[in-house]
């Protein structure tokens, strides 16, 4: 992995889920990923946010942030996120720090998908983010978008921010989707997000470590629409894949990558058939070498308005959660999640 790309991914880990402190920043030049990294290395992790539909789509994000958008063209997709009382965030795949690179969001024949690794720094702000897109070959119009972002501003206080968004013309919320009222669908797709781990007195002579990335899985989704339910898990079908820095306790940094053997389960949530969304605060990690005694977390989403044999052809949303081991070690993941009818 490219060493900015690993700054820029630590860094945003670490950031997600400060609110706010001192920093000292150089004011003459951009801030850069190390220095952004530094600025959040104490950051606290983050398991609840606003659940919002904001425009064509879901964002898990800190309650200032009044919209997310993603416009996709050539092969270039930028999100925009709006902010109450500050300027808006652009993240752009073109801006990519180390190229963009294939992936497949919804699992679906006939489709393409890219994701790119942006950062950007300047000497009041920071933004690091992930943009994934995934399009039909035929017409690169039908899309879905989804990624993550963190980004702070120092002023007379130093904020920092963080979100996941998914959203697509299939997800536009004027436009619901028609929900039938018995039998099932499964969905699978990737799931994808912010990493987070810190090591507690369970863990022997690494106490006091962290690891910071990226966490990369299977999303596997089951909608039961007799009873009006919709569940999932990340990792159930395959190890979930984490991926950036591991930090001893003296802060000496090595490569993370490896898979994980906790999992992050999605428990029923009720759909709304008006709208063909769901929301469920039930999510919580199972699994691992060391047991989780403690874990809370969220979930939210929509299904797709067009229709795979009279059901939505693909389901998609976002994801926290945190789970605590009896020793004080802990796992969070903040994402999202997409899945084609299977």
């Amino acid at each position: 992995m490219h060493t900015r790309l690993k700054f820029a991914i630590a860094a945003m880990l670490a950031l997600a889920g400060c609110s706010g402190g001192s920093v000292d920043m150089d004011t003459e030049e951009p801030i850069t990923e190390p220095e952004f990294l530094a600025a959040v290395a104490s950051a606290s992790s983050p398991v609840s946010g606003l659940h919002a539909s904001l425009g064509n789509g879901f964002v898990h994000t800190n309650p200032n942030v009044s919209g997310v958008n993603t416009v996709f063209g050539n092969g270039r997709a930028v999100t925009t996120i709006s902010r109450d009382g500050s300027s808006d965030i652009t993240l752009d795949t073109n801006d990519s720090v180390h190229g963009l690179r294939p992936v497949s969001l919804v699992h679906l024949p006939g489709r393409s998908g890219q994701y790119g690794y942006v950062f950007e720094g300047t000497p009041s702000s920071a933004t690091g983010a992930l943009i994934a897109v995934d399009w039909s070959d035929s017409d690169p119009g039908d899309y879905l978008a989804a990624g993550y972002w963190a980004h702070v501003q120092q002023g007379v206080s130093t904020t920092f921010e963080y979100g996941a968004f998914v959203g697509g013309p299939e997800l536009d919320p004027s436009s619901p989707p028609a929900m039938r009222t018995a039998g099932t669908a499964s969905y699978q797709g990737t799931a994808g997000g912010l990493y987070r781990a810190y090591y507690g007195s369970d863990t022997g002579p690494l106490q006091g470590s962290r690891e910071t990335g990226t966490f990369v899985g299977i999303a596997s989704l089951t909608a039961n629409f007799g009873d009006g339910t919709i569940s999932g898990c990340l990792g159930c079908a395959v190890p979930i894949q984490v991926s950036g820095y591991h930090f001893d306790p003296s802060g000496a940094a090595s490569d993370l990558n490896r898979p994980l053997t906790y999992r992050l389960h999605m428990d029923a949530a009720s759909i709304d058939r008006t709208g063909g969304t769901f929301q469920g605060s039930d999510a919580r990690f199972t699994g691992g070498e060391i047991p989780i005694v403690s874990t809370e977390g969220e979930w939210t989403g929509r299904f797709s308005n067009r229709s795979s044999d009279g059901d939505p052809r693909l389901v998609a949303g976002t994801a926290a959660g945190e789970g605590t081991t009896a020793g004080g070690s802990t796992i969070t993941f903040l994402g999202a999640f997409a899945g084609g009818k299977q």
